[in-house]
């Protein structure tokens, strides 16, 4: 019977990855659409960084960039940036048909607002194992300056050294 029922399980997919989570036990039913895993990709490597708002307007796609995983100290890996997004929520109600309450900041300066870029990891990384939700350090090259490209990575090399420490 058991042989029966591994052959009627059949998981594919357009690429390798690895499960992870999955908490299931004999005779447990499960409903279409139900998580009861999560899958990780094992061909893509990519990174979201928050950067500010005033940074922006500099950051392209395609741009080289410098990434150091706290994970993995010492270590600075190659990646280019995939996209940015254009928006995000702040200050937005549901509409509800009355009149919104608009907050009052508290503040004197307000702080600045953070939007996600997508970096893809260009340094094989079939040499490190992955791991989801590390946090990193980013350093995004936007121009071809190299004072302000030198001291920025001499700054990620440095920062990479210290997560050895904490």
């Amino acid at each position: 019977m058991r042989s029966k029922r591994k052959a009627r399980t059949h998981s594919s997919g357009g690429t390798s990855c690895s499960l992870t989570n999955l908490q299931l036990s004999q005779g447990t039913y499960v409903k279409v659409g139900e998580a009861v895993m999560a899958i990780i990709d094992s061909d893509t490597w990519w990174v979201v960084a928050n950067f500010k708002e005033n940074a922006m307007s500099r950051i392209r796609r395609g741009q080289p960039a410098e990434i150091s995983l706290r994970m993995y100290p010492g270590r600075i890996f190659n990646a280019k940036v995939l996209s940015s997004d254009w928006g995000v929520k702040v200050g937005q109600g549901q509409p509800s048909g009355i009149l919104c309450d608009v907050v009052t900041p508290k503040d004197w300066v307000r702080p600045l607002q953070r939007f996600p870029v997508r970096l893809a990891i260009e340094t094989n990384p079939n040499r490190v194992p992955r791991r989801v939700g590390t946090s990193a350090t980013v350093t995004i090259y936007t121009q071809n300056n190299w004072i302000f490209n030198g001291l920025s990575h001499l700054w990620l090399v440095i920062a990479s050294y210290l997560d050895y420490l904490y």
